[in-house]
């Protein structure tokens, strides 16, 4: 006589659901520590940002995507900066010219720093000075920056911009090969 072996009964949909959601909990985890990880670095480190216009024409174009080290605050001459420009309630990318105490002036279509001709735009000749058409001193606390397509910028050089408040500097662009 064969006996007959107990019925098992067959998996539910129920089950087979728990399963499945219990095989994928580790990739959740993993995905999550991922968007933590990358929440980090974007708001104490690194961020990416999307230039828009040609003011950084040709250095930078509209539409490109460029790295903002958060972390640096010692801004040099050249740097290239974003910052947050109140009057406009925009956030500009500009490189930095003048630094606390620096006298500039746009002479004869030329950028003088310190009475000395600027390095950087030394072969520009600039057709709007603004502010800088006779010597301007920049205040404690704040730095000067201009565009790279010195026609086209709407800069420091314009009233409705001015001077660049150290602590609206959002990072400095980390220049890249390509």
């Amino acid at each position: 006589m064969i006996s007959s072996l107990p019925m098992l009964p067959k998996k539910t949909q129920k089950t087979r659901t728990n399963s499945k959601f219990r095989r994928s909990i580790p990739y959740i985890i993993v995905c999550l520590a991922a968007v933590a990880v990358c929440s980090i670095i974007s708001l104490n480190f690194f961020r990416l940002m999307l230039i828009q216009g040609e003011s950084m024409s040709p250095t930078y174009h509209n539409l490109q995507l460029v790295l903002l080290d958060v972390r640096n605050r010692e801004i040099q001459y050249d740097d290239v900066i974003a910052f947050k420009c109140d009057s406009q309630d925009i956030v500009l990318v500009k490189r930095v010219v003048g630094l606390p105490g620096d006298t500039l002036e746009i002479r004869n279509g030329k950028l003088y720093v310190n009475d000395l001709l600027s390095d950087y735009f030394a072969n520009t000749n600039f057709l709007y000075s603004g502010v800088l058409n006779t010597e301007y001193t920049i205040p404690e606390g704040c730095c000067f920056a201009i565009g790279d397509n010195t026609d086209e910028s709407i800069d420091c050089r314009y009233n409705e911009i001015g001077d660049v408040e150290i602590d609206n500097i959002i990072g400095v662009i980390i220049p890249t090969g390509f």
